[in-house]
């Protein structure tokens, strides 16, 4: 005697209810960015890809007190930092030019005697550096976590 049982498992609720996670988890993943972003604003970063140069203007340098770098001294600079959660399929972290900071990708990639000093903390390969990767992927995990229990 031989008894057959067929199963079929249905899975489009749990396709849906994942898809439904997307913009959440995205979102979550784009903040912890965002913060490592401008936590690296100042005189020290939390993540940034290297350290930064000493400031080259000697005079410059005397009027602020300081002979290291911040890239802040009126926030405008750390403003053109944006998170974009509009669109549903991912989320941005950007920072560019504007009309009122026409030098922020200078300062990030560096020009002519500018250091690059990047907030963001992605590598000269172009990857994120491994702290912002791992901090990232846990807040993902942590608001799949919470969203599934």
């Amino acid at each position: 005697m031989r008894v057959n049982v067929n199963v079929q498992v249905d899975l489009e609720p749990l396709r849906q209810r994942l898809e439904a996670l997307k913009p959440p988890v995205q979102a979550a993943m784009a903040q912890a960015l965002y913060d490592i972003v401008i936590n690296n604003f100042g005189a020290t970063g939390v993540d940034r890809p290297w350290p930064w140069k000493e400031l080259r203007n000697k005079e410059y340098a005397r009027q602020m007190g300081r002979s290291f770098a911040t890239l802040f001294v009126t926030g405008k600079l750390r403003d053109t930092v944006e998170q974009d959660n509009s669109n549903p399929e991912f989320s941005t972290v950007s920072m560019g030019n504007t009309d009122k900071v026409s030098y922020a990708l200078a300062h990030h990639f560096g020009a002519g005697l500018l250091a690059a000093r990047r907030v963001f903390p992605i590598q000269e390969n172009g990857e994120l550096t491994w702290f912002s990767r791992e901090h990232i992927t846990d807040e993902a995990t942590r608001t799949l976590r919470e969203a599934l229990a």
